[in-house]
């Protein structure tokens, strides 16, 4: 299936300069799947606004962001994601993707990966 958002989209939300493709591809996998896999039936406005914020909350932890800085001295503290919250509620954009999707994000998120050796 197509991406329902587009790079520009995304930059909209977090104001970034590199390629933000690869975070959307990533994302549209997930919604893809999710009316199946959380037993629901949101409509494509729903989908494209959890894809939309889900490619930001991708962005926002992969990015390093600077949580605080000095004049004098000139120190930063960077940060990616959020130290008291963990996936998809690390950051406000999951946060938003996760309330779209009517909490089904973080159940994923509570999922244990698999690997399946042959």
């Amino acid at each position: 299936m197509a991406n329902r958002v587009t790079d520009p989209e995304v930059k909209a939300i977090k104001k970034v300069t590199i390629d933000t493709t690869p975070f959307i591809d990533a994302a549209n996998l997930i919604v893809s799947d999710i009316n199946s896999k959380c037993n629901k039936s949101f409509d494509e406005a729903r989908l494209t606004q959890i894809e939309l914020f889900l490619s930001a909350h991708f962005v926002s932890a992969f990015k390093a962001s600077v949580s605080s800085e000095k004049f004098e001295n000139a120190a930063n503290t960077y940060q990616v994601g959020s130290n008291s919250l963990s996936g998809v509620m690390s950051d406000k954009n999951g946060q938003l993707a996760n309330m779209l999707s009517e909490g089904c994000l973080a159940e994923f998120d509570k999922s244990p990966a698999t690997v399946d050796f042959l």
